[in-house]
Protein backbone atom coordinates (compact mmCIF):
# COMPACT_ATOMS: atom_id res chain seq x y z
CA UNK A 1 0.00 0.00 0.00
CA UNK A 2 2.93 2.63 0.99
CA UNK A 3 4.13 2.07 -2.60
CA UNK A 4 1.50 3.65 -4.05
CA UNK A 5 1.95 6.92 -1.83
CA UNK A 6 3.99 10.05 -3.65
CA UNK A 7 7.12 10.06 -2.05
CA UNK A 8 9.60 13.03 -2.63
CA UNK A 9 12.83 13.54 -4.48
CA UNK A 10 15.09 15.56 -2.36
CA UNK A 11 16.29 19.36 -4.15
CA UNK A 12 19.59 19.29 -5.19
CA UNK A 13 20.74 22.94 -4.60
CA UNK A 14 19.53 25.77 -2.21
CA UNK A 15 18.09 27.49 -5.57
CA UNK A 16 16.28 24.46 -6.41
CA UNK A 17 12.37 24.39 -6.18
CA UNK A 18 9.65 21.73 -7.59
CA UNK A 19 7.04 23.04 -10.27
CA UNK A 20 3.97 20.88 -10.49
CA UNK A 21 3.07 20.49 -14.01
CA UNK A 22 -0.72 19.79 -14.30
CA UNK A 23 -2.32 17.56 -17.00
CA UNK A 24 -4.83 19.25 -19.07
CA UNK A 25 -8.30 17.85 -18.43
CA UNK A 26 -11.60 19.14 -20.50
CA UNK A 27 -13.57 17.67 -17.46
CA UNK A 28 -13.56 19.88 -14.34
CA UNK A 29 -14.32 17.71 -11.68
CA UNK A 30 -12.11 15.26 -13.23
CA UNK A 31 -8.80 13.80 -11.11
CA UNK A 32 -5.78 15.97 -10.44
CA UNK A 33 -3.04 14.60 -12.03
CA UNK A 34 0.56 15.48 -12.81
CA UNK A 35 4.07 15.27 -11.68
CA UNK A 36 7.00 17.69 -10.17
CA UNK A 37 9.67 18.73 -11.44
CA UNK A 38 12.72 20.41 -10.24
CA UNK A 39 14.04 23.57 -11.42
CA UNK A 40 16.21 26.69 -10.71
CA UNK A 41 15.29 30.13 -10.11
CA UNK A 42 18.51 30.78 -12.97
CA UNK A 43 16.82 28.93 -15.33
CA UNK A 44 13.34 30.82 -15.31
CA UNK A 45 15.05 34.27 -15.65
CA UNK A 46 15.03 33.87 -19.33
CA UNK A 47 12.47 34.11 -21.48
CA UNK A 48 12.77 30.97 -23.68
CA UNK A 49 12.45 28.97 -21.02
CA UNK A 50 8.49 27.76 -20.19
CA UNK A 51 6.87 30.31 -17.66
CA UNK A 52 4.86 28.80 -14.59
CA UNK A 53 2.13 30.69 -12.19
CA UNK A 54 2.37 30.80 -8.91
CA UNK A 55 -0.72 30.32 -7.00
CA UNK A 56 -1.61 32.25 -3.32
CA UNK A 57 -4.64 30.70 -2.05
CA UNK A 58 -6.15 29.72 1.95
CA UNK A 59 -5.37 26.59 3.47
CA UNK A 60 -8.26 26.44 5.13
CA UNK A 61 -9.65 23.85 7.11
CA UNK A 62 -6.89 20.46 7.39
CA UNK A 63 -9.28 18.53 8.13
CA UNK A 64 -10.88 18.95 4.74
CA UNK A 65 -8.75 16.50 1.93
CA UNK A 66 -8.91 16.24 -1.59
CA UNK A 67 -6.27 14.31 -3.39
CA UNK A 68 -3.74 14.95 -6.45
CA UNK A 69 -1.83 11.89 -8.60
CA UNK A 70 1.86 12.47 -8.95
CA UNK A 71 3.54 10.17 -11.33
CA UNK A 72 0.64 7.79 -10.61
CA UNK A 73 0.99 7.79 -7.00
CA UNK A 74 -1.64 9.75 -4.76
CA UNK A 75 -0.87 12.60 -2.32
CA UNK A 76 -3.30 14.19 0.09
CA UNK A 77 -3.90 18.28 -0.32
CA UNK A 78 -6.03 20.67 1.29
CA UNK A 79 -9.38 20.74 -0.23
CA UNK A 80 -8.74 24.82 -1.21
CA UNK A 81 -5.85 23.89 -2.83
CA UNK A 82 -8.04 20.42 -4.90
CA UNK A 83 -10.66 23.53 -5.77
CA UNK A 84 -7.57 26.22 -6.80
CA UNK A 85 -5.86 23.60 -8.87
CA UNK A 86 -8.96 22.19 -10.30
CA UNK A 87 -10.15 26.23 -11.51
CA UNK A 88 -6.88 26.75 -12.83
CA UNK A 89 -6.51 23.36 -14.93
CA UNK A 90 -6.07 23.91 -18.69
CA UNK A 91 -8.36 21.71 -21.42
CA UNK A 92 -5.72 21.26 -23.91
CA UNK A 93 -1.80 21.48 -22.30
CA UNK A 94 -0.08 21.18 -19.72
CA UNK A 95 -0.07 23.84 -16.46
CA UNK A 96 2.85 24.69 -14.33
CA UNK A 97 2.09 25.79 -11.64
CA UNK A 98 3.81 26.25 -7.78
CA UNK A 99 2.03 26.29 -4.71
CA UNK A 100 3.43 26.28 -1.68
CA UNK A 101 1.93 23.50 0.41
CA UNK A 102 2.90 20.81 -2.88
CA UNK A 103 5.86 22.11 -3.84
CA UNK A 104 7.68 22.17 -0.24
CA UNK A 105 7.87 18.88 1.80
CA UNK A 106 6.30 20.52 5.14
CA UNK A 107 7.48 17.60 6.98
CA UNK A 108 11.02 18.75 6.38
CA UNK A 109 12.02 22.15 8.87
CA UNK A 110 15.63 22.25 6.66
CA UNK A 111 14.17 22.24 3.52
CA UNK A 112 11.29 24.35 4.23
CA UNK A 113 13.45 26.84 6.02
CA UNK A 114 15.61 27.38 2.67
CA UNK A 115 12.42 27.43 0.61
CA UNK A 116 10.29 30.21 2.74
CA UNK A 117 13.69 31.97 2.34
CA UNK A 118 13.61 32.06 -1.10
CA UNK A 119 9.69 31.99 -1.74
CA UNK A 120 9.89 35.83 -2.73
CA UNK A 121 12.07 34.78 -5.45
CA UNK A 122 9.53 32.46 -6.62
CA UNK A 123 6.97 34.43 -6.60
CA UNK A 124 8.87 37.78 -8.30
CA UNK A 125 10.08 34.70 -11.19
CA UNK A 126 6.74 33.65 -11.84
CA UNK A 127 5.35 35.16 -14.98
CA UNK A 128 2.10 36.01 -12.85
CA UNK A 129 0.57 35.06 -9.36
CA UNK A 130 -2.74 33.68 -8.99
CA UNK A 131 -4.69 34.85 -6.10
CA UNK A 132 -7.74 31.88 -5.52
CA UNK A 133 -10.37 32.90 -3.24
CA UNK A 134 -12.40 29.68 -3.19
CA UNK A 135 -15.80 29.67 -4.27
CA UNK A 136 -17.06 32.88 -5.37
CA UNK A 137 -20.13 34.76 -3.30
CA UNK A 138 -23.29 35.45 -5.65
CA UNK A 139 -22.57 38.43 -8.05
CA UNK A 140 -19.36 38.56 -8.19
CA UNK A 141 -18.84 37.19 -11.93
CA UNK A 142 -20.99 39.92 -12.92
CA UNK A 143 -19.14 42.71 -11.18
CA UNK A 144 -15.64 41.30 -12.89
CA UNK A 145 -17.64 41.27 -16.65
CA UNK A 146 -19.05 45.11 -15.44
CA UNK A 147 -15.38 45.52 -15.15
CA UNK A 148 -14.15 44.65 -17.86
CA UNK A 149 -16.61 46.13 -20.07
CA UNK A 150 -16.14 49.46 -18.59
CA UNK A 151 -12.44 50.16 -19.82
CA UNK A 152 -11.21 47.24 -21.65
CA UNK A 153 -8.35 49.10 -22.88
CA UNK A 154 -6.88 49.65 -19.49
CA UNK A 155 -6.94 45.93 -18.18
CA UNK A 156 -3.62 44.91 -20.44
CA UNK A 157 -1.36 47.85 -18.24
CA UNK A 158 -2.68 46.65 -15.11
CA UNK A 159 -1.99 42.96 -15.68
CA UNK A 160 1.78 43.69 -17.11
CA UNK A 161 2.01 46.02 -13.70
CA UNK A 162 0.98 42.98 -11.41
CA UNK A 163 3.23 40.40 -13.25
CA UNK A 164 5.76 38.55 -11.00
CA UNK A 165 8.78 39.82 -13.55
CA UNK A 166 8.53 43.56 -12.35
CA UNK A 167 9.22 42.60 -8.28
CA UNK A 168 7.34 43.51 -5.33
CA UNK A 169 5.33 46.54 -5.39
CA UNK A 170 4.71 46.26 -2.10
CA UNK A 171 7.03 46.29 1.01
CA UNK A 172 6.78 47.91 4.49
CA UNK A 173 8.15 47.78 7.90
CA UNK A 174 7.85 44.18 9.71
CA UNK A 175 5.80 46.25 12.47
CA UNK A 176 3.33 47.70 9.87
CA UNK A 177 2.31 44.50 7.75
CA UNK A 178 1.93 42.22 11.56
CA UNK A 179 -0.49 45.71 12.25
CA UNK A 180 -2.43 45.35 9.07
CA UNK A 181 -2.82 41.13 9.95
CA UNK A 182 -3.84 41.72 13.47
CA UNK A 183 -6.19 39.07 14.07
CA UNK A 184 -5.78 36.88 11.67
CA UNK A 185 -4.21 33.05 12.47
CA UNK A 186 -1.83 30.78 10.69
CA UNK A 187 -1.47 26.77 10.17
CA UNK A 188 1.96 27.14 11.81
CA UNK A 189 2.47 30.31 13.81
CA UNK A 190 5.74 30.92 13.33
CA UNK A 191 4.70 31.87 9.71
CA UNK A 192 3.01 34.96 11.25
CA UNK A 193 6.88 35.87 11.47
CA UNK A 194 8.42 33.85 8.76
CA UNK A 195 5.56 33.96 6.05
CA UNK A 196 5.98 38.18 5.69
CA UNK A 197 10.09 38.42 5.50
CA UNK A 198 10.05 39.02 1.96
CA UNK A 199 7.68 42.03 1.50
CA UNK A 200 9.53 43.45 4.56
CA UNK A 201 11.63 47.07 3.63
CA UNK A 202 14.63 47.00 5.79
CA UNK A 203 15.12 42.93 4.83
CA UNK A 204 18.68 43.23 5.88
CA UNK A 205 18.08 44.11 9.08
CA UNK A 206 15.52 41.79 10.05
CA UNK A 207 18.15 38.78 8.75
CA UNK A 208 20.21 39.62 11.56
CA UNK A 209 17.73 38.68 14.45
CA UNK A 210 15.39 36.63 12.22
CA UNK A 211 16.50 33.35 10.67
CA UNK A 212 13.72 31.00 8.83
CA UNK A 213 14.71 28.03 10.77
CA UNK A 214 11.60 25.16 11.56
CA UNK A 215 14.01 23.58 13.72
CA UNK A 216 13.64 26.65 15.84
CA UNK A 217 10.64 26.33 18.25
CA UNK A 218 7.53 29.14 18.54
CA UNK A 219 8.50 30.75 21.80
CA UNK A 220 12.06 31.26 20.21
CA UNK A 221 10.52 32.97 16.81
CA UNK A 222 8.93 35.43 18.86
CA UNK A 223 11.71 36.72 21.04
CA UNK A 224 13.93 36.79 17.46
CA UNK A 225 11.27 39.38 16.18
CA UNK A 226 11.30 41.33 19.60
CA UNK A 227 14.40 42.01 19.13
CA UNK A 228 14.52 43.31 15.77
CA UNK A 229 11.90 45.44 17.15
CA UNK A 230 14.45 46.81 19.55
CA UNK A 231 16.58 47.09 17.19
CA UNK A 232 14.44 49.06 14.23
CA UNK A 233 11.21 50.43 14.98
CA UNK A 234 12.05 51.26 18.50
CA UNK A 235 10.22 50.64 21.76
CA UNK A 236 6.94 52.49 21.55
CA UNK A 237 6.31 49.73 18.47
CA UNK A 238 7.16 46.85 20.70
CA UNK A 239 5.11 47.77 23.57
CA UNK A 240 2.03 48.40 21.28
CA UNK A 241 2.21 44.71 20.25
CA UNK A 242 3.23 43.02 23.85
CA UNK A 243 -0.31 44.94 24.67
CA UNK A 244 -2.43 42.14 22.91
CA UNK A 245 -3.19 38.96 25.56
CA UNK A 246 -2.55 35.39 24.47
CA UNK A 247 -3.53 32.22 26.27
CA UNK A 248 -0.33 30.90 25.02
CA UNK A 249 2.70 31.38 27.66
CA UNK A 250 6.11 30.17 27.92
CA UNK A 251 8.72 30.63 30.85
CA UNK A 252 11.21 31.52 27.73
CA UNK A 253 8.96 34.59 26.63
CA UNK A 254 9.90 37.61 28.92
CA UNK A 255 6.83 39.42 29.70
CA UNK A 256 7.40 42.53 27.22
CA UNK A 257 7.72 39.85 24.67
CA UNK A 258 4.48 40.10 21.88
CA UNK A 259 2.93 37.23 21.49
CA UNK A 260 2.20 37.66 17.90
CA UNK A 261 -0.32 34.66 17.19
CA UNK A 262 -3.15 36.77 18.91
CA UNK A 263 -2.14 40.10 17.41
Amino acid sequence: MSSDIFQYKPLEHRHSFRLLHLEPSLDHSADLKGWLHHATLSDYNYDLIEPYTSLSYVWGDASHKGVIHLGGRAMEITASLDAALSDMRDRSRVFRNWADALCIVQSNNTEKGVQVAIMGRIYSTAHHTVIHLGKSPQGFEKLVKDLKQGQPQNLTPLEDMNSGRYGAFFEAPLSKILSCRRGIGATDPRDIIFGHLNVVSGRDRCDRFIKVDYDRDLAHVWVDAARHFLDAPGIESLLLHAMNLSPFKSPEIPSWCPRWSRL
